[in-house]
């Protein structure tokens, strides 16, 4: 980052002298409009670009802090659930000792219990993950967004740009004009032709947006299906270790959100603040539902756990 704004510094010294030094060579003196007309061009041209650099540093930058700050939120939360199951498991363990020594019945009993704490530690797992996943799609969803607004704003741009180039074109009549209204046609045809130029640019920029948007919605819908199928497996889990229940608020919100965003994209009618607000507030809570399945899934294992310890006592 400091080797570009440094390159960024560089440049903008530069290219003020670069441009006042050509401005007398005989390149321009070739081209039309005069120096205050190229000076303005040139002024227009560099400050779009030094506005998108602007834009995209800044949202970079945000980007990568928001990351940062979820993965320390996310590897605080797996390492806190890696010491509960280390003790867990010392627990389980230790149950399983003393269940060996007793009857046939009640090591059948051990082994069930030993597959369902096992299950529930994998949906926990992947419970972590879908929080990955869908924290990772919604910033999918945030860049289309941003993308996609800068696109609406090009095509607004276009729309105006072509209707004034035609409005020009269909101005121009084959008639005697006076030298003075000749003059002012070159200078209109010169204007003219920057508005193509611009209108070209703009063009360019918009297949640019359109490039950007698709890949993200590619990448969108293999996070979408990555989601759905982890989740997929955590409803066969949940199924053998009885918890199924108590996940159908998160899944079913899940599921719903999947398909919420989904249509959303194909509609593309809602304005990018509101389309931000939506996934702030959608993401907020998922994340609500998650923690509390983690939860959910925690208390039952303690519980299984309870009963083994519980269950051998019983028996010595």
């Amino acid at each position: 980052m400091k080797k570009f704004l440094l390159w960024g510094l560089i440049i903008a010294i530069i290219t003020p002298i670069a441009i006042a030094y050509f401005m007398h060579k005989d390149i321009f003196s070739r081209a039309l409009g005069d120096a205050n007309g190229w000076l303005g061009y040139w002024g227009g041209y560099l400050g779009a670009l030094i506005g998108a650099a602007t834009v995209y540093i800044a949202t970079r930058q945000q980007l990568e802090t928001q990351k940062k700050l979820h993965m320390e939120s996310l590897e605080k939360q797996t390492e806190l659930h890696r010491d509960n199951l280390i003790q867990q498991k010392e627990l389980q363990l230790e149950s399983i000792r003393i269940g060996a020594e007793q009857n046939d019945e009640r090591q059948r009993d051990l082994l069930i219990v030993d597959l369902r704490i096992k299950k529930i530690d994998s949906v926990v797992q992947d419970l972590i993950n879908l929080n990955i996943l869908n924290w990772e799609r919604f910033n999918l969803l945030s860049e289309y967004n941003g993308y996609n607004d800068r696109k609406k704003n090009l095509n607004i741009r276009i729309r105006k740009e072509k209707g004034i180039i035609t409005l020009e074109k269909l101005s121009k009549k084959k008639v005697k004009r006076p030298l003075r209204l000749l003059k002012i046609r070159k200078n209109n045809l010169y204007k003219l032709r920057q508005k193509r130029i611009n209108l070209e640019k703009a063009l360019a920029k918009r297949n640019e947006y359109i490039n950007l948007i698709n890949d993200l919605l590619d990448r969108e819908t293999r996070k979408r299906n990555e989601i759905r199928s982890l989740s997929a497996k955590v409803k066969s889990d949940a199924m053998f270790a009885d918890l199924d229940d108590d996940l159908d608020a998160f899944r079913g919100y899940q599921d719903y959100i999947l398909e919420f965003f989904y249509q959303k994209v194909l509609e593309d009618t809602l304005p990018k603040e509101s389309f931000d607000n939506l996934i702030k507030s959608r993401s907020e809570e998922l994340q609500k539902l998650n923690n509390k399945a983690i939860w959910l899934c925690k208390s039952k294992l303690n519980a299984q756990l309870l009963l083994l310890q519980k269950g051998s006592k019983s028996n010595s």
